[in-house]
């Protein structure tokens, strides 16, 4: 994994449009500290006014005083508390929103490179650990430094003695801490990768399930999930554990030994008439209010670092988004398309060399070769889904890879032998949200022969998930309608019938045919199948 050393100011960038909120929600929880250390400070006036016998309506005064104080307490408390999980809701949403913005604008070879669990992973967890950082923890951290600040201003005026120690104590407490996280950047960094890579895995069991179960091999995965379970997860969450394990411990030295240090102290200067016991209980009480926001701290700091290790994960979708805006536009039909490809190769294995065609508008070009040969990969660099670093593809003499993708894809559409079906009405599945006529639609669903799958189901037939109340067949049918009715200039596909009967290929090889040559659209096909071969004027033989 690369390490992007991103800074922790760059994160709080992120959620600079939540900077009202975050100010309102520290303006609530700041009126909540301020009335508990009132609360407090009325709790000792009350002890105080009984050691020393003062008169009973006096102390009715100060019971009053201390009734308010807890009533405004309890209210604040409660308000903060629910604004802060509407706000904490709010953070992660508005970045995983972010998150997934940012995924579905990267290029396809994106994709290539990155697996399905692991883009997950990202999305939903990665972010969230950034969110509750950078959003959440950074607001507790000033709300910590002012509750310490109130408090501490507060003990000194009770004892100065007593507030020292406390004063030389806590940033002891508090490096110690810092110390000991000072390897947890790198251990949740280790940590999300190998949780990514087991959810992975089960994406996969769960994809392949029937080829799972009909060879039997339930007990060979069953395996293979535990070593990446309690093997490879584990190891890694161990050494998380090992070092919250040592955080707590620091932790519960100083919530244990330092009230009771401060608690011997403050008996002996009561003892000596220093202090009063009214002094002494509420200077024990304000010190355990003081240890909670300085662990407060420490898990800031420990968040700071998930959220780094997070943020090295997702860089490239926060960081490192590509400048689409200063890429060319063209808004005309594609007159030719110019191939000229010296060399393209992946994962050190050269696919493509020496190659060079020229496509003009409405040709019919029909690719073939052997598997492996790069028919497939021709289609890709067409559509500009890899990078081309020996050679070029143009499209009315520019560069491909200078066109900014809404316009290039507002020219070429591309169907593949698996298309993407999603859960929802067959409807909703051609539409994606764009308007087209009914018209349109029954048109392209009589080219695409879906027109008696919507007389028998209806077009608000509800699709269910990966589109797994339909054949292979009706699932291209369906995605082919749906390129069709957005008449690209250059119609590009991959073994697209492959899914079809004989005699329904036909009839559609047929009905594409016509509506080719009455819309002016170029077409560009691999297909195992020869049936489109028929229906194309040239030819590209990759051997």
């Amino acid at each position: 994994m690369k390490k992007n050393n991103v800074k922790y100011s760059e994160l709080l960038k992120i959620f600079k449009d939540l900077r009202k909120e975050q100010v309102f929600l520290f303006f609530i929880c700041s009126i909540s500290v301020i009335a508990n250390t009132f609360l407090v400070y009325q709790v000792q006036g009350l002890v105080d006014g009984i050691n020393n016998s003062i008169p009973f309506k006096d102390l009715v005064k100060v019971f009053y005083k201390i009734l308010f104080w807890g009533i405004f307490t309890f209210i604040s408390e409660l308000y903060q508390v629910k604004r802060w999980h509407y706000f904490g809701s709010k953070l992660i949403n508005n970045m995983r929103y972010k998150m997934y913005k940012s995924m579905i604008r990267k290029p396809i070879k994106f994709f290539d490179s990155n697996t399905t669990g692991d883009i997950a992973s990202r999305v939903l967890n990665d972010g969230s650990s950034i969110a509750e950082s950078a959003g959440i923890e950074v607001l507790m951290f000033i709300l910590n430094l002012f509750k310490i600040a109130i408090v501490m201003i507060v003990l000194f005026s009770f004892n100065i003695k007593l507030a020292l120690i406390v004063l030389i104590i806590l940033p002891i407490y508090y490096l110690l801490l810092v110390k000991v996280n000072k390897n947890m950047r790198d251990a949740y960094r280790d940590e999300r990768k190998a949780f990514a890579d087991m959810q992975q895995l089960l994406i996969e069991n769960v994809n392949g399930i029937v080829n799972i179960k009909t060879l039997q091999k339930e007990e060979y995965f069953s395996k293979k999930f535990d070593n990446a379970v309690n093997k490879r997860y584990y190891s890694k969450i161990k050494t998380v554990i090992n070092l919250q394990v040592t955080v707590a411990a620091i932790n519960e030295i100083m919530t244990i030994f330092l009230p009771v240090m401060i608690l011997i102290l403050g008996a002996y200067f009561a003892y000596n008439k220093e202090i009063t016991i009214g002094t002494l209980i509420a200077f024990y009480t304000y010190l355990a209010s003081l240890v909670e926001p300085i662990a407060n701290l420490t898990d800031y700091y420990q968040g700071s670092k998930q959220a780094l290790g997070a943020a090295d994960r997702v860089y490239d979708f926060i960081f490192d988004a590509e400048d689409n805006d200063k890429k060319e536009e063209f808004n005309c039909d594609v007159e030719k398309i110019d191939i000229n490809i010296e060399k393209f190769s992946w994962s050190d294995k050269t696919i493509l060399e020496n190659f060079k065609y020229k496509i003009e508008k409405e040709d019919r070009i029909f690719i073939k070769g052997e598997s492996g040969k790069g028919k497939s990969t021709l289609l890709k660099l067409i559509m500009n889904f890899y990078d081309i670093s020996n050679g070029e593809i143009t499209i009315n003499d520019k560069d491909i890879s200078k066109v900014k993708e809404s316009s290039l894809y507002d020219n070429i559409l591309m169907m593949t032998q698996e298309p993407f079906i999603f859960e929802g009405t067959l409807k909703e599945n051609l539409l994606l949200g764009d308007n087209f006529t009914d018209d349109e639609i029954a048109k392209v669903a009589k080219v695409a022969c879906i027109d008696n799958l919507i007389e028998e189901k209806g077009i608000d037939y509800e699709i269910l998930e990966g589109g797994s109340n339909l054949s292979g067949g009706q699932k291209q049918r369906i995605a082919l309608a749906r390129i069709l009715l957005r008449k690209p200039s250059v119609l590009v596909l991959d073994e697209a019938t492959s899914a079809l009967d004989k005699t329904t290929e036909k009839s559609l090889i047929r009905n594409i045919d016509i509506y080719l040559k009455e819309n002016g659209i170029t077409l560009i096909a691999v297909s195992h199948n020869n049936e489109i071969e028929t229906i194309c004027n040239k030819e590209i033989i990759l051997s």
